[in-house]
């Protein structure tokens, strides 16, 4: 990998070659300068939060879905912590469960619907 500017960062890959990210004053990018060490660990943290199922869940699903999900994610809360307590709690949550597979799943089968019908375009304009 070419450095991405003539001052790269000071910093070794495993492989031996240089790492490529933009070095700092002290000659080390963002990730490998140990002044920028508790930023680099925070971002990271945060990269990791977003990587987490939930989120990745909340990306996958098409926008317009999203805010019945995160309401019947409320309605499930509620009932968990005895907010609602007018159905028998087993049966509700099964319930609250169930409507959140199936409207996931309807998010997940939307977005595979739609990536398939764009590559069908691409690769035969004259169908579309």
């Amino acid at each position: 990998m070419e450095p991405n500017s003539k001052y790269p960062c000071k910093s070794k890959k495993v492989n031996g070659e240089t790492c490529g990210g933009n070095a700092g004053p002290d000659g080390f990018c963002f990730a490998h300068s140990p002044a920028f060490a508790s930023k680099h660990a925070e971002a990271s943290m945060r990269g990791g939060r977003n990587k987490s199922n939930a989120i990745r869940a909340q990306k996958l699903m098409p926008s317009r879905l999203v805010p019945v999900f995160r309401m019947m994610e409320g309605v499930l809360a509620d009932v968990y912590n005895d907010k609602i307590v007018d159905y028998k709690k087993a049966q509700t949550i099964a319930l609250i469960a169930r409507a959140l597979v199936a409207i996931f799943t309807a998010g997940e089968l939307e977005e595979r619907i739609r990536e398939l019908e764009k590559k069908t375009e691409k690769e035969h304009p004259t169908l579309g």
